[in-house]
């Protein structure tokens, strides 16, 4: 059996893009300038919200679908 559970959480998917995006900019752009630093998470961020877009929609709902018999979720594409 399987079902459809769809999320909406306005702040959400912007909130935890930006949790992620201060990780990696530790990770990867420690070192560099403020100014640097900030124009890098703003072009990974809109790179990283072109990529993910196909699952997300209006930037606030996601679905996932559970497969209960073969114990699997996964998200699903918007239309």
């Amino acid at each position: 059996m399987k079902i459809r559970i769809t999320f909406k959480d306005p702040d959400g998917v912007d909130v935890s893009l930006e949790d992620w995006l201060n990780s990696w900019a530790l990770e990867k752009l420690s070192g560099e300038s403020e100014e640097l630093k900030e124009i890098m998470i703003e072009k990974k961020s809109d790179e990283i919200k072109e990529k993910i877009r196909p699952w997300v929609e209006y930037g606030e709902y996601i679905t996932i679908e559970f497969d209960l018999d073969e114990q699997t979720a996964s998200v699903v594409k918007q239309k």
